[in-house]
């Protein structure tokens, strides 16, 4: 889970005052550099004791977790990292996990190794969506 070394893009995001509404799932465990670049950013790593407080005022930062660590809750922002392979079965599974546990808003960061395919899945999703609402469109002309 590459994490970007430059931090001055990074922006803690407050919404409605409630950072406690956000929670950032990782795909794997940080290194431990990585895990000291979430610290000096100021998100706090999920705990059990956390849990209750999730999406309340009670809790006062940005909190981070994998997403098996996360298995179970929701929060009402959720931002998905570290997602590096869109083509095996286990990156696309514990995407779709850590994505469904978003309340209101999610937000995913992908690797930009990544976005090429992406952008052609889109595609191809598309095309098979819009190619059959062509062929049903009748001409009233």
């Amino acid at each position: 889970m590459p994490l970007a070394s430059n931090s001055k893009h990074c922006v803690k995001a407050r919404i409605d005052g409630r950072p406690g509404r956000i929670s950032i799932l990782l795909l794997k465990n940080p290194r431990p550099d990585e895990e000291q670049h979430l610290t000096r950013l100021a998100l706090r790593r999920l705990t059990k004791p956390d849990v209750p407080h999730l999406a309340t005022a009670t809790l006062q930062s940005i909190t981070w977790s994998t997403v098996s660590g996360f298995k179970g809750l929701e929060n009402d922002v959720i931002l998905v990292a570290g997602l590096t392979d869109l083509e095996s079965d286990w990156h696309r599974g514990v995407a779709y996990v850590g994505m469904s546990r978003a309340r209101t808003r999610l937000h995913v960061l992908i690797h930009e190794d990544c976005d090429g395919k992406r952008r052609a899945r889109e595609e191809e999703w598309r095309e098979r969506v819009t190619d059959p609402l062509e062929r049903m469109h009748v001409n009233t002309d």
